[in-house]
């Protein structure tokens, strides 16, 4: 039974490397085909938070939000921005202890709209900031503590949010 559990952790790990390479490969070789449609923000930051819930809970991570104002709209592909809102979401949760917080929150801020998501994890270390959207790139700490991931996840939400003609900002 145990050699059964390692291979089907190991056969889910490597069918999402699988889909990451061929999500990110897909949005460099063709550019993004979306979907445009107007996304109202608080609708879509608690479908986000629906799906990270039992990821948060299981890791003991208390996952929050704050209110959005119903108002708040983007023009985007819903499903490229949920996945990307999904990796950061699923990454402030994987790198935060137990016992930590992750938050989603978003705010108006005069024609733009900034989704930040935010924790109290590991951090970055500043030598690793520089590269961390780049293609199968982990932090120096995240290899150090064995946490898993592919070094995929960043990079699609780089090129998912860059597609969008958004802009990524990254404090530790």
């Amino acid at each position: 039974r145990y050699a059964l559990g390692i291979v089907d952790r190991n056969t889910t790990r490597l069918r999402g490397l699988i889909e990451d390479l061929l999500v990110l490969n897909k949005i460099e070789a063709t550019g993004l085909r979306s979907e445009i449609e107007d996304v109202r923000v608080d609708r879509l930051v608690a479908d986000v938070i629906e799906i990270l819930r039992p990821v948060a809970e299981e890791g003991q991570v208390q996952l929050t939000t704050s209110p959005i104002e119903s108002g708040l709209v983007v023009r985007v592909d819903r499903s490229q921005l949920e996945r990307s809102l999904i990796n950061l979401g699923s990454n402030a949760v994987k790198f935060t202890p137990a016992g930590g917080r992750a938050h989603v929150g978003a705010t108006g801020n005069g024609d733009r709209v900034v989704i930040e998501v935010a924790d109290t994890g590991i951090g970055i270390p500043v030598k690793d900031q520089a590269r961390l959207f780049d293609r199968f790139f982990r932090a120096s700490n995240a290899t150090d503590a064995a946490i898993p991931g592919t070094g995929l996840g960043l990079a699609i939400v780089r090129a998912i949010v860059e597609g969008h003609g958004g802009e990524l900002q990254v404090e530790s």
